[in-house]
């Protein structure tokens, strides 16, 4: 099977992250929409009551928003390069750039769930969920920490080696 070009597995790559974009684009207006819902609920709550309680499973969706809107960015970014594969642009330094991006919006990701990890800790404490549920709970938003951060680590080397990769090729040109 091709790699690059229009009929081949570029192509068809191109097309399965242009769909994902557009689910991931439904589910944060589905989640902004029941994040809205919910912060109005507790604005009239907190009104009512007047007491400010902070909630933590709207942390939880507020942070699901904010990983929601940089992954489309990421994907975004792998939009535009799987178009140059497809276009049977290899060495393009734009790719570089994108996957720079990538890179530097992976590590964002897991720096907002770090963020998420320590509110969590701070947050149960106060709210009790039971010992098992919280446990958990702390190591999933754990699991996502160390992936994105590994994810966007690679990215970053991988982006330095296809630097070099770019070099060698502009070198290797001027040379015939």
């Amino acid at each position: 099977m091709k790699i690059l070009g229009q009929k081949s597995l570029s192509s068809k790559i191109y097309v399965v992250l242009q769909i994902l974009f557009v689910i991931i684009v439904l589910v944060d207006i589905s989640v902004f929409g029941f994040l809205a819902l919910t912060i109005l609920g507790q604005i009239s709550k907190n009104i009512i009551m007047e007491n400010i309680e902070i909630d933590p499973i709207t942390i939880a969706i507020t942070t699901f928003l904010i990983t929601g809107l940089i992954a489309l960015y990421i994907i975004g970014n792998f939009i535009q390069i799987f178009e140059n594969l497809k276009n049977s642009k290899l060495f393009d330094k734009n790719n570089s750039k994108y996957l720079k991006n990538i890179s530097r919006s992976s590590i964002a990701i897991s720096i907002v769930y770090c963020i998420l990890l320590i509110s969590l800790e701070l947050l149960f404490k106060v709210w009790y969920f039971g010992i098992p549920e919280s446990v958990l709970i702390k190591l999933l938003v754990l699991v996502f920490v160390i992936a994105f951060l590994t994810f966007g680590i690679g990215i970053k080397i991988l982006n330095e080696i296809y630097k070099r990769a770019i070099e060698y090729k502009e070198e290797s040109d001027l040379t015939i």
